[in-house]
């Protein structure tokens, strides 16, 4: 890491491991051939891009790799899933009438892509939260409608960390025959995802959240004795890459990097440094509760992302502050809405006035998190304190 600065900021983007640059540069230099081209060169491609794909189906406990479909990204991933699935519906019956739920504290990009089905008229509705940012179970069950073909909610909120009850709300979805898509970008690598047993239609995940690197991402579509439960309409078109649902051709080092990022996860992250780390993150609140013993933390207390804080400092605006704290890197509100200027829509759907936006901060710690990093970070939190 780099020592001119304290990252406490895992929960927008993660180092990329260096196991995983290690396993990615064969894929720049030797085996660089065509992944679709039919030769030596583009079997070897290929067969990276295949572990890959089983390297993630068993992160997540998928019965099969061809579950797995490789994208930009998880915002790529949740959009192919919400307006493929809802296009291939559109298709079988155009006049259908079709109804859609998620929540209001969605990423940005589930959001905008609900925004969307409006043209292709869905009625959509962005549900109401608990206090903590979670979807109740019984708010959902008010929510459905004979019309209700789709939800979609997020396995952990990236801004304030609680995580929701996904297997209650995927059961719910499979007893009333609703397809249930989940983005588990925050999820994925960090906390057991099992899907033999939780019954999630679609989840994305995204590469450069679990020590992979940026620009990959994937689509996990569950399939039923060799073909999928839901049919999807691609949103690129141009090939038969990823099974005529992905056009393009394959981001081989990217994906060979996303596969060796979910082994390391499922092989040491989840088993090895997770104690590691909620133990740091234990110490950081307690010292800042020391220094601030006003400080609030914000979401679910224990139902959380482990090495993720979320907390709300009263009297204090980072907007000024954190400038002058410039070598601390976190976060005021998440990376997806640091450009709009409006603050966070997950504290507003919250109830958060101004003034309580603007004291808040978010840290999340992460494998490469050091004590020295943390007591560094505490001594500008005092002189925060000291100058007030």
């Amino acid at each position: 890491m780099n020592s001119d600065i304290i990252y406490l900021d895992y929960s927008a983007s993660t180092p990329v491991d260096p196991r995983v640059v290690t396993a990615m540069l064969p894929y720049f230099t030797q085996h660089f051939a065509n992944p679709s081209s039919q030769h030596r060169g583009g079997w070897l491609a290929q067969r990276g891009i295949e572990q890959a794909r089983q390297h993630l189906a068993d992160l997540i406990k998928a019965s099969s790799p061809k579950e797995i479909l490789f994208t930009s990204g998880a915002s790529e991933a949740n959009t192919l899933a919400i307006v493929g699935y809802i296009r291939a519906l559109r298709k079988q019956d155009p006049h259908r009438p079709l109804h859609a739920i998620t929540s209001q504290v969605e990423h940005k990009s589930v959001l905008e892509t609900f925004e969307q089905l409006r043209e292709l008229q869905v009625d959509v509705e962005f549900l109401p939260t608990n206090s903590y940012g979670q979807v109740e179970i019984e708010c959902i069950k008010k929510h459905l409608r004979p019309q209700t073909v789709l939800m979609s909610f997020m396995w952990a909120n990236n801004e304030i960390g609680s995580i929701n009850s996904i297997e209650s709300i995927a059961r719910l979805a499979r007893e009333n025959n609703i397809c249930f898509h989940s983005d588990a970008t925050q999820a994925g690598g960090k906390i057991p995802i099992d899907l033999q047993t939780i019954p999630v239609d679609f989840l994305s995940l995204s590469a450069h959240k679990m020590y992979g690197p940026k620009g990959v991402g994937a689509l996990f579509r569950r399939m039923d004795r060799h073909h999928s439960r839901y049919d999807l309409i691609p949103l690129i078109r141009g090939g038969g890459q990823e099974f005529n649902l992905r056009a393009g051709t394959l981001n081989t080092p990217g994906i060979v990097g996303f596969g060796e990022a979910a082994k390391i996860a499922q092989q040491e992250f989840l088993s090895k440094d997770l104690d590691r780390i909620q133990t740091l993150t234990q110490k950081l609140l307690l010292d800042l509760q020391r220094v601030f013993p006003d400080v609030q933390l914000n979401g679910h207390p224990t139902a959380r992302l482990p090495g993720h804080l979320h907390l709300s400092f009263p009297g204090v605006r980072w907007d000024q502050w954190l400038p002058r704290m410039s070598e601390l890197c976190v976060s005021t509100t998440s990376a997806c809405n640091s450009d709009s200027g409006q603050g966070s829509h997950v504290l507003r759907a919250l109830g958060f006035n101004d003034s309580q936006i603007h004291s808040c901060i978010r840290l999340s710690l992460g494998k490469f998190t050091t004590t020295e990093e943390l007591d560094r970070a505490q001594g500008l939190f005092n002189l925060l304190r000291e100058n007030q």
